[in-house]
C-alpha cells in the first residue's frame, strides 16, 4: 500500500473515532429554586470530546465555576435522568455522537420554549421574551473549558418560582460525513414556595450583612482618622523643623572678614558664599575669589579676593545642620 495512501487512511479513522468521542453536557448550580434563599441560576450547556470514550472509563466532568460535582455517564440511552439532591447542582448528559462541525447550541425550557441560543463565533441571542431577565455568554467556535468545542452559559438573577421547569440544551452540528446531526439532554429544576422560616432565615442573613457592613465602615472610619492624624502630625512636624531652623544671611564688599552671627548656633553650620557683584575700573581682565576658612557657632572668618581694578561685593547664607 502506498505510504501516503496509508496514512490517509488512518488519519481518516482518528478523526472519525475523535468525532464519535463529543457529547452534550447540561448543568446546573442548583437543583430547587428558593425564591428569597437563592440569589442566582445559572445553566451551562456544553459539547465536549471525550478521549477515554470506548475504553470502559468513567467520564469525569465538572460545571465551571458553578459546582465541582463530577458525573459517570456512558453512551447508552439518548436521555439520561440525573439525580437531585436540593443542596447540590444537577447534571445531565446525552449519548456520544459523531459530531465533527458544531454549529449551534440552544437552550430551551418547557414545550421547546426557546432561551437562548449561540451560532458560529456570533454572540449569544437571548429571546424576547427572556432579554430583561437572563444574561447570555457562549461560543459555538471556542470555550474557556477543556476538551470542549462550545458552550452556552446563562445566568438568571433572583429566579422565581416561575423560572421552574425542565430545560434541554440542543446542539446541531455536521458528522464526519458532513450530513447534519443533532444531539440534546434535559435537566428538570423544582422550585419551593418560601416558608416563614425561610423568610427568617432570609432576614436573619441580610441583618448579619448588614451588620457586617457597619461595622467595616466604623473601622475604615476609624483608620482614615488614624491616616488624617498621622499625616497632620508630620506635617506639623516638618513646619515646626523649618520654622525652628536658623537661618542667617548677610553681605559685605569683597576683603577679608571675621563675621559674627546674630544668633549663635548650637553647632557649627554650614556656610555659603558667592560674589554678589563685580565693578571694573580698567579693560584688563581678572579673577576674583570668595573661599570661607573658619567656622564654629559664634562666627566664620571668609576670605574674598578681586582682582586689580575690580571692585567685588559677596554675599553668604548659614544654615544649621
Amino acid at each position: 500500500m502506498d505510504c501516503r495512501l496509508y496514512f490517509s487512511v488512518l488519519f481518516g479513522v482518528l478523526l472519525m473515532e475523535f468525532a464519535k468521542s463529543s457529547y452534550i453536557a447540561l448543568e446546573s448550580n442548583t437543583s430547587v429554586i428558593h425564591p428569597i434563599l437563592i440569589k442566582k441560576l445559572q445553566m451551562r450547556c456544553a459539547v465536549r470530546r471525550d478521549a477515554n470514550f470506548g475504553q470502559g472509563s468513567e467520564t469525569q466532568t465538572q460545571l465551571y465555576n458553578l459546582i465541582t460535582a463530577s458525573q459517570t455517564k456512558h453512551a447508552s440511552d439518548r436521555m439520561s435522568t440525573p439525580e437531585r439532591k436540593d443542596s447540590e447542582g444537577l447534571n445531565s448528559s446525552s449519548s456520544h455522537a459523531d459530531l465533527y462541525r458544531l454549529l449551534s447550541i440552544v437552550i430551551t425550557v418547557g414545550d421547546r420554549d426557546n432561551i437562548a441560543s449561540v451560532t458560529g463565533c456570533d454572540a449569544p441571542i437571548v429571546e424576547e421574551n427572556f432579554s430583561e431577565k437572563i444574561h447570555a455568554d457562549g461560543s459555538c467556535d471556542s470555550s474557556p473549558g477543556d476538551d470542549e468545542q462550545g458552550y452556552l452559559l446563562l445566568t438568571l438573577d433572583r429566579p422565581l418560582a416561575k423560572h421552574a421547569g425542565t430545560f434541554t440544551c440542543e446542539a446541531s452540528a455536521l458528522d464526519s460525513e458532513k450530513n447534519p446531526i443533532s444531539i440534546r439532554t434535559s435537566l428538570r429544576i423544582l422550585a419551593v414556595e418560601p416558608t416563614l422560616a425561610d423568610a427568617v432565615e432570609y432576614i436573619s442573613i441580610n441583618d448579619k450583612h448588614i451588620a457586617d457592613l457597619k461595622e467595616q465602615i466604623v473601622q475604615l472610619r476609624e483608620e482614615s482618622e488614624t491616616i488624617k492624624e498621622g499625616q497632620s502630625k508630620m506635617e506639623h512636624f516638618e513646619y515646626n523643623k523649618i520654622k525652628g531652623q536658623n537661618i542667617q544671611t548677610g553681605g559685605a564688599t569683597c576683603d577679608r572678614h571675621t563675621i559674627t552671627f546674630a544668633r549663635p548656633y548650637k553647632e557649627p553650620p554650614t556656610v555659603f558664599v558667592a560674589i554678589q557683584s563685580v565693578t571694573s575700573n580698567s579693560n584688563y581682565f581678572s579673577t576674583n575669589s570668595v573661599t570661607v576658612e573658619e567656622v564654629d557657632e559664634e562666627s566664620f572668618t571668609i576670605n574674598c579676593v578681586a582682582g586689580s581694578y575690580l571692585t567685588a561685593t559677596f554675599q553668604w547664607l548659614a544654615i544649621d545642620n
